[in-house]
């Protein structure tokens, strides 16, 4: 299994690039629902593409909605093929009579789909599973017709030093801090998957929540601080003026008791962009924030061993 950080700092674009065409042209019956399925790594793709197509339905489960039919597409996530809940959930996609589609590098969700002559995306094994987003995602919306842009500004400010040297000035923030990761309801996947990585990569507990329900209940906990918190607020472009607002008069209320706040304003016409550059940045401080500890951020040692015991 290849090193995580030599994924995200040298592969993520080349990822990207290789990631454009798979899915393209699949043979697809006529559907009238989508149900996109997947936990961890594989899992977040389907989260980030709701917020590009928000009326489709993400699963993190061992089984379907009681409302899926013959006339909703399944499409199951599984970096590794071997996810205990994607292959039950495989089942009763199958016994619900869905449409079924696969994206895997392999294993025994792969096995099943060519068994049953289901179309299987075939993504590249050897990768970190939480790196692999692009092999995901862009796949993903190929099977839904969701246009891809033109990836060369993305790929170019993805390889710029500006990028990397926002993410390494933030993880030496971060040290001996708990993040906590804020962004508006419409983008909070990107939130989520900064607060997994921290968790994954960097081996510490860190919390992500969304605008404006934060603003109703946890806004309080800084009241009684129990830990040495720093805030990361992410601002979309696009989020409402009224949520924007709200993010201004929260980062003074948090900073008015002692807690440090970053915010970090992505900017730029499209939104895929707008949230791959997002996601790539919490990607590479989780990294460097590992490198400050001087872990190891490849190995899930506690993940693996609860496997071990699940099986």
């Amino acid at each position: 299994m290849s090193d995580i950080k030599t994924d995200v700092e040298q592969n993520f674009v080349t990822f990207l690039r290789e990631a454009k065409s798979l899915g393209l042209d699949l043979p697809l019956e006529e559907y009238d629902s989508v149900v996109v399925a997947g936990m961890g790594g594989s899992g977040i793709s389907g989260d980030l593409l709701k917020i590009l197509i928000p009326n489709i339905t993400t699963v993190h489960d061992y089984s379907l909605p009681d409302w899926v039919n013959n006339k909703t597409l399944v499409i199951a996530c599984s970096y590794s093929g071997n996810t205990e809940e994607m292959i039950a959930l495989y089942n009763d996609a199958r016994k619900k009579i869905c449409q079924v589609v696969v994206i895997s590098s392999g294993g025994r969700l792969r096995e099943k789909a060519l068994k049953d002559k289901l179309p299987c995306i075939r993504i590249p094994f050897g990768i970190q599973p939480r790196a692999s987003i692009p092999y995901m995602l862009l796949p993903l919306m190929n099977i839904l017709k969701q246009p891809i842009p033109d990836l060369t500004k993305l790929i170019e400010a993805l390889k710029s030093s500006k990028i990397r040297n926002k993410a390494k000035e933030l993880a030496v923030k971060l040290v001996d801090k708990v993040p906590i990761i804020y962004s508006s309801q419409r983008i909070y996947p990107v939130a989520y998957r900064w607060k997994t990585q921290f968790n994954e990569n960097a081996k510490i507990h860190a919390f992500s929540n969304a605008f404006s329900e934060l603003n109703h209940n946890e806004l309080e906990g800084f009241v009684h601080l129990k830990a040495d918190f720093h805030v990361v607020i992410i601002v979309d472009d696009e989020d409402n003026a009224k949520i924007k607002k709200r993010m201004a008069i929260t980062k003074k209320l948090v900073l008015s008791k002692g807690v440090s706040v970053t915010e970090i304003a992505i900017t730029g016409k499209k939104l895929f962009n707008r949230i791959i550059t997002e996601l790539y940045l919490g990607d590479l401080t989780s990294v460097y924030l590992a490198e400050n500890y001087k872990i190891d951020p490849t190995e899930v040692h506690l993940i693996e061993q609860f496997k071990k015991q699940l099986k």
